[in-house]
């Protein structure tokens, strides 16, 4: 969303043989996307001079006002009666100027007024226009857009008046200067004096006099632009009002939050044209879980705090599949729960599937979960372990309850292949970030606030409490702006957040940001290896995976995604990312390897990750021994 300020100039540049003619007409602004408009108008009826060309330029009205720029896609408009360019490079939530001038060869040898300043008038939140400082004149828009439907005229000090004009709807909203007086006691703004300059023997000013009119893109304007051009958003009759309500209502909250320096921002995304009321129905969907305290295998921490990574991002991995939407329906569990049985999955056969969420909306209600009015992630495991999961492509999700189909459908992992689950020890910073840095992690979290709803970017701080709602995944850790953070895949599509992710404030003693620690959980999968596996890799060499052999003093190891890697013999040290271990000779193996823990680089197509009593990992291939 952007706000844009039109003007146009009925004036002469004095001395330079050049005059700018009558102030275009029955302008329109067209947003195209979220950075761009398509700017249209008529020529003026008005003027005496030679057409040459039309001059457009802009300027943002941030930062201390800088010098206008040409508008790159509107240069060489020498025909009068081609009135139309677009102007790009424009950025959501700034406000914006532009100048529309035909300029013109004038054969007369007398001149015009001097140019006057054009002064913004403010009232916050109300209106923004730009007023020209004619003291005498009027002059009169009489179609500012043709799809103008009716004006009002508005009175402020002074007696200055302009139309606000509506459109065939009421998002179309145009703002214009119609009269200034010549009164200056008690204005906010004064005037600036007009020099008049006699035009030959004439002794009035042509009719064409400067005047500016400002294009309010409103809150309604606005939202129009975000919600049909950006989102392809479509409101029913008599829904409109609500929406626009709404909106401006969360566009006020997001810039008095933005303006408190906080280590998050917010901003316009899909949702807010909804009030918070309205965007909670179906958006969670979590229902207090109740956890049994013994009923599933609990979480051994395998390295203390110390030891684990500085940050994981298990996108980068390609263990994560891309960001969904459960829409409105109270779907979060079913997102949450395929999500860590995807990264599972991956991790254990090297074959990343998208998991059909549909399916255990429609099938698991038998273990507790119902549907779209909410369910639970374990309950979910639980169904998962005694049935063969659907791939999402064979069972879509239709985002409302549906009857089971997963007879019918095409197998993304076994029966039977998940044979366990793991909770995380409750409130415990440590168990969370080793078990994050093992596999993607279902946890519950609150997400019923505001600043949730209307989240952009950066780290979400001191913003929620503990009454957990909400399922989410989380893929990784790590710090941005000297603050660590949780790294979570949320299921309210791509345009929210982080193209679709939030950072949560890690650190935080007990539950943690949002009850984020609370409850914690992931599944356990016995896989095969993909039904093709690629052959055992050769004896490292010169020119295996495009690397040079190792050094004397290294070994080579195979990390997923970079081929052979060199690392320092056991003898000599393991570098900074590569734990050591904790018991004598842990991390060495066969070869005198330096082993790197399988959750840092994953295993390559056809090697495994094996384990000796929660101590590191190593990824190996069939034929390879190894001593641990």
């Amino acid at each position: 969303m952007f706000r844009l300020c039109l003007t146009s100039y009925a004036l002469e540049a004095l001395g330079m043989g050049q005059e700018l003619a009558g102030s275009p007409v029955n302008v329109t602004v067209t947003p195209l996307d979220a950075t761009s408009i398509l700017l249209r108008w008529d020529p003026s009826t008005v003027g005496d001079c030679i057409f040459a060309s039309w001059e457009v330029r802009w300027r943002a009205e941030t930062g201390g006002a800088p010098p206008w720029e040409d508008a790159t896609l509107c240069q060489d408009l020498t025909e009068r009666n081609y009135t139309e360019c677009i102007i790009d490079g424009l950025t959501a939530g700034e406000s914006y100027s532009v100048t529309v001038a035909e300029t013109c060869t004038d054969v007369r040898t007398s001149s015009l007024a001097r140019q006057t300043e054009i002064f913004r008038w403010s009232e916050v939140g109300v209106w923004d226009i730009y007023l020209g400082a004619n003291p005498t004149m009027s002059t009169l828009v009489s179609t500012l857009s043709s799809e103008v439907a009716s004006c009002e005229v508005i009175t402020t000090c002074c007696s200055d008046e302009f139309s606000i004009c509506y459109g065939t709807t009421a998002a179309f909203k145009l703002g214009a200067n119609i009269v200034r007086t010549d009164e200056t006691s008690g204005c906010r703004l004064g005037w600036v004096g007009f020099d008049w300059g006699l035009v030959g023997s004439r002794s009035s000013v042509p009719a064409a006099v400067a005047m500016a009119f400002r294009l309010l893109l409103s809150f309604e304007l606005a939202l129009l632009a975000v919600a049909r051009v950006d989102f392809g958003k479509k409101y029913e009759a008599g829904e409109e009002q609500e929406r626009f309500a709404a909106f401006k209502e969360n566009y006020e909250y997001i810039l008095q939050e933005n303006e408190k320096g906080h280590s998050y921002k917010l901003g316009l995304n899909p949702y807010s044209d909804q009030s918070s009321d309205d965007f909670l129905q179906g958006r969670l969907g979590l229902r207090k879980p109740q956890r049994q305290s013994g009923s599933r295998q609990t979480h051994v921490p395998k390295l203390p705090k110390s030891a684990l990574p500085s940050s994981v991002d298990w996108r980068t991995k390609g263990v994560v599949t891309a960001v969904k939407n459960q829409q409105q329906c109270g779907s979060c569990w079913a997102f949450s729960a395929t999500g860590a049985l995807e990264g599972a999955w991956a991790l254990s056969t090297g074959s990343l599937i998208s998991l059909s969420e549909q399916q255990l909306v429609d099938c698991s209600g038998s273990f507790g979960n119902e549907g779209c009015d909410g369910g639970e992630m374990d309950d979910a495991f639980d169904y998962d372990e005694q049935t063969a999961l659907c791939t999402e492509q064979s069972y879509p999700y239709i985002a409302e309850d549906g009857n089971c189909k997963a007879s019918s459908c095409t197998v993304g992992i076994p029966a039977h292949s998940v044979t366990n689950y793991v909770d995380v020890p409750a409130d415990n910073e440590a168990a969370l970030m080793d078990a994050v840095a093992q596999q993607p992690v279902s946890v519950a979290i609150e997400a019923d606030r505001r600043a949730f709803q209307n989240y952009q970017s950066g780290v979400l701080s001191k913003i929620c409490g503990t009454r957990l709602d909400h399922g989410v995944l989380v893929v990784g850790y790590g710090s941005e702006g000297g603050m660590d953070y949780w790294l979570v895949k949320n299921s309210w599509g791509s345009s929210w957040g982080e193209e679709g992710y939030v950072k949560l404030e890690r650190g935080k003693p007990g539950a943690g940001e949002c009850g984020i620690k609370s409850e914690a959980s992931y599944p356990v999968v016995s896989g095969s290896p993909s039904p093709s596996p690629p052959p055992s890799p050769p004896t490292p060499s010169a020119g295996h995976y495009g690397r040079p052999p190792c050094r004397s003093d290294e070994s080579p190891f195979e990390v997923v995604g970079k081929g052979t890697i060199c690392t320092p013999n056991c003898e000599n040290g393991c570098p900074s990312d590569v734990p050591t271990g904790t018991t004598a000779r842990p991390s060495c193996m066969d070869g005198d390897y330096c082993a790197l823990r399988c959750m840092v680089g994953g295993c390559p197509p056809g090697a495994r990750c094996i384990h000796n009593a929660g101590l590191l990992g190593m990824c190996i291939y069939p034929d390879q021994e190894v001593v641990v």
